[in-house]
């Protein structure tokens, strides 16, 4: 479970798209998770 989660949030922020690469890291997604577990 817990590997599967890990390579979930790497490749949320791994993703390559047209335009400025990203600035967020996978702490920020955890960050962002958080926040929205917090705050329903």
């Amino acid at each position: 479970m817990a590997s599967t989660l890990k390579k979930f949030i790497q490749e949320i922020a791994g993703k390559k798209a047209p335009g400025p690469s990203t600035t967020f890291t996978v702490f920020h997604v955890f960050y962002a998770l958080e926040l929205m577990s917090q705050k329903p």
